[in-house]
């Protein structure tokens, strides 16, 4: 696949360097060394491990992977028992043995990809091959299975103004991008996707809102106290302004980078036709929206409109709205 596809139309972050994007894949079915050696198997580089549930790749071809039981309190509890392995008693081994059996039927091994520029993000497709071809299990294995692929691409400028753009142009694409990605009913009815309230959203794409830095940090975290919503810009503003997030919202999950933190795509790694390109090109769509300001006025002014209608909510009006727009514009086809 031609790499000029992959590339946003803002190519460069604020200082001149290509923008680079860290990808998260969740997923079961494998054991972390079925995992780490199908990262070795195609980057190279150095597998280590700190205890049973995190596991690095260091020194590949694309840098520093991370392959991680995704539950905070089974890494607590295996990185006690590393640092106590030789005072561990023959029943609290066999516990933590029984407890990591369990973990991995039901918790994802999450893959962290390093920030790699926007260029090689194929170069990730073939990982998604291989991890399909050894039987790992997606978003839609189980009921239970709620597994997401995250976006975390870098920002080309870290402005008011840019930061607002990407909002707005996100709140309008929104509708059609989650029809396009046939969201799971795992992901719909858990709260990790959760996207904007209405109240915020008039507010973003109302033609009178040109907040400071600040004041949209400000807003968001009135309205949006969470790490759970379809695009998560928490990350991105403990970047900006680490204080203000803090004297919000404490919570050390929140990882400061300078990156949107795009959370809504599944991860249906086991589907044949499934590729990252596919989620990809639609978070493209509202790079395009985000960069051109008077287009992105008018998407925001019907969208008001369409908020104003009493039944918004119980049909497809905006979705269709949207998609005769993208094919006259010539972004879709």
């Amino acid at each position: 696949m031609n790499q000029q596809n992959w590339l946003p139309q803002r190519a460069l972050n604020a200082e001149g360097v290509p923008r680079r994007v860290g990808v998260e894949f969740e997923f079961a079915g494998l054991t972390a060394e079925e995992v780490t050696t199908c990262l070795k198997d195609l980057y190279g580089g150095r597998i280590s491990s700190s205890h049973p549930f995190e596991h690095m790749l260091e020194g590949s071809q694309l840098g520093t992977f991370k392959v991680e039981l995704d539950a905070k309190i089974l890494k607590q509890i295996a990185a006690t028992h590393q640092a106590n392995l030789n005072e561990a008693s023959a029943f609290e081994t066999t516990t933590f043995d029984l407890l990591s059996s369990a973990a991995v039927q039901v918790v994802p091994w999450e893959v962290v990809t390093p920030p790699i520029p926007v260029e090689s993000l194929p170069d990730l497709e073939p990982l998604i091959e291989t991890l399909r071809a050894s039987g790992a299990l997606g978003t839609r294995h189980a009921i239970y299975t709620a597994f997401g692929m995250h976006l975390n691409p870098e920002t080309p400028q870290t402005d008011s103004h840019c930061l607002l753009g990407y909002l707005q142009a996100f709140f309008c694409l929104y509708d059609w991008i989650h029809k396009q990605e046939d969201i799971d009913i795992s992901r719909k009815l858990s709260p990790y996707i959760n996207h904007f309230e209405d109240e915020y959203v008039r507010i973003v794409i109302h033609p009178k809102y040109k907040p400071s830095l600040s004041q949209l940090i400000g807003d968001y975290l009135f309205h949006n106290p969470t790490r759970n919503r379809s695009l998560d810009m928490l990350p991105l503003f403990s970047h900006l302004k680490p204080e203000q997030v803090k004297e919000c919202l404490q919570d050390d999950r929140i990882k400061s980078r300078p990156t949107f933190h795009y959370r809504l795509p599944n991860c249906d790694i086991d589907q044949p036709k499934w590729c990252l390109y596919d989620s990809w090109k639609r978070w493209l769509l509202v790079e395009a929206l985000a960069t051109d300001d008077a287009l992105r006025q008018d998407f925001c002014t019907a969208y008001q409109q369409h908020l104003n209608r009493l039944t918004h909510a119980l049909d497809n009006r905006w979705i269709h709205w949207v998609e005769e727009k993208l094919v006259e514009l010539g972004w879709v086809s």
